[in-house]
């Protein structure tokens, strides 16, 4: 079946089976701390897994995630968003949202807001268009 022959992805909801691996980073003395190789494994059997569970389908727009992370796996709940719950993105704002969601934790942690952002164990972020910060 061809690409364009399948139907756009409307929901997922996707079991990634196994320990979940963190980006590889390096700690405060420039080594890593986890292992870039079994690193890349894992998103590489995590994405197999993704596409399987989508039939091999892809999000046509915007989409809404939430992610449960388990000892054991990784569970994946995602929707893509109808037209008239679509946000646009805040003018100048370029990259990922992820992106900026670390850098906002990370700036936490240097404030000593958290001792250390591994006590989050909740996280939501959202790009909204417009707030007035007066």
């Amino acid at each position: 079946m061809s690409d364009l022959s399948r139907p756009p992805l409307a929901s997922l909801q996707a079991l990634i089976p196994g320990k979940p691996f963190a980006w590889p980073r390096p700690n405060s003395r420039g080594r890593q701390r986890f292992n870039p190789q079994r690193y890349a494994a894992w998103q590489q059997t995590a994405a197999e897994a993704l596409a399987a569970q989508a039939r091999w389908r892809t999000f046509p727009g915007e989409v809404a995630v939430n992610i449960f992370v388990y000892e054991d796996g990784v569970v994946v709940s995602a929707a893509g968003l109808p037209t008239e719950r679509r946000q646009q993105r805040p003018k100048g704002i370029r990259g990922d949202l992820d992106n900026y969601a670390k850098a906002v934790i990370d700036a936490m942690q240097v404030a000593g807001v958290m001792a250390n952002d591994r006590q989050m164990v909740t996280l939501e972020a959202s790009f909204i268009p417009r707030r007035k910060f007066t």
